[in-house]
């Protein structure tokens, strides 16, 4: 939240470095049959001692078991930030890591536009930013509405970032 407070947005070099990251600390979780249910720039930390982003603040955090079993008729406080919650999460439903990976797409997307990004906000590309259309096609995934539609993985959204939009970003 610092780092886009402080300059607007952030280059696809460094966001690529905290998308990977953050898959990483996602794929854990899921190994680990965990949702963490508030992916918010808030709860990412660059820990200068391992040189890596990492994800903290798991006080909503649930065995995915447990996350099927609370069903709520309404969204409950304790259950995400609005502005990064998935579909499911607002509608009350059981949720899973896909309602993460959804949430991490919406960081992303802030990351690099520099705003919350909300219904009829332009993908990255489309809004000015220097990224590849496989940057967009990566977002766009992540935040598909239906569950069904997205990552069904954090390995599959990492495995996609490493062949397609953060390898053409490196290749040279």
């Amino acid at each position: 939240r610092q780092l886009l407070t402080a300059r607007g947005k952030l280059p696809w070099k460094e966001v690529c470095r905290v998308l990977e990251d953050m898959l990483s600390a996602l794929n854990c979780l899921h190994e680990h049959d965990l949702c963490h249910r508030d992916i918010k720039p808030d709860n990412i930390i660059y820990d200068e001692e391992c040189g890596r982003w990492v994800l903290v603040d798991f006080g909503i955090a649930k065995s995915v078991n447990q996350a099927r079993l609370a069903t709520y008729t309404v969204v409950s406080q304790d259950s995400g930030t609005w502005d990064y919650m998935s579909p499911e999460q607002l509608k009350g439903r059981s949720v899973d890591i896909r309602c993460d990976i959804y949430s991490l797409g919406k960081v992303i997307w802030e990351l690099l536009i520099g705003k919350v990004p909300r219904a009829g906000t332009r993908l990255p590309s489309a809004a000015g930013c220097d990224v590849s259309s496989d940057v967009d096609v990566l977002i766009s995934r992540m935040v598909e509405d239906e569950k069904e539609a997205r990552y069904q993985t954090p390995a599959e959204a990492l495995q996609a970032l490493r062949e397609g939009a953060g390898y053409i970003e490196f290749k040279d």
